[in-house]
């Protein structure tokens, strides 16, 4: 094989290896909040949308033993530890999922509170699967002494 064969074949590898690393297919699951209107105030009984974007990969099985994406309602203080609400209506295990709606619960303080979007079942960056939350939460602010029929917002 001549030198200029040999210098021309590895550009053209060198070539496809660097334009093939923009099309590679992320692994690690990760969730983006798109949209919430969190400039609106909420009550018990609101129905809420939170828009997402899933990326990467959520297990599904033939078992039926799917990832499910949900809602969860920080405490009144913003955090989600062990008196943070999964808001039942949003619970979606559908392939791909990026709205999910929700009505806010019977709540008896007055606050900001927080919503993110959880996955059950996604892949993690040690490789297993596991739960997952939004990278981000957005603000939620209810008032419980609303006179009238509930405020219902689609956001």
């Amino acid at each position: 094989m001549s030198l200029f064969f040999k210098i021309k074949t590895l550009f053209a590898v060198l070539f496809l290896s660097l334009s093939s690393l923009g099309l590679a297919q992320q692994d690690v699951a990760e969730i983006e909040i798109v949209h919430f209107d969190s400039s609106l105030n909420y009550a018990p009984g609101s129905s809420v949308s939170i828009h997402f974007n899933p990326s990467g990969i959520f297990e599904f099985r033939d078992d039926g033993d799917d990832n499910q994406f949900y809602i969860e309602l920080s405490n009144s203080s913003g955090t989600f530890d062990n008196d943070t609400a999964i808001l039942d209506q949003s619970i979606s295990d559908s392939f791909f999922t990026t709205t999910l709606n929700c009505i806010i619960p019977t709540i008896n303080e007055v606050g900001t509170y927080k919503l993110r979007v959880i996955a059950t079942k996604a892949l993690l960056s040690n490789g297993s699967y596991g739960q997952l939350a939004s990278t981000t939460s957005v603000d939620i602010t209810i008032q419980t002494n609303v006179s009238g029929p509930s405020l219902i917002t689609y956001s």
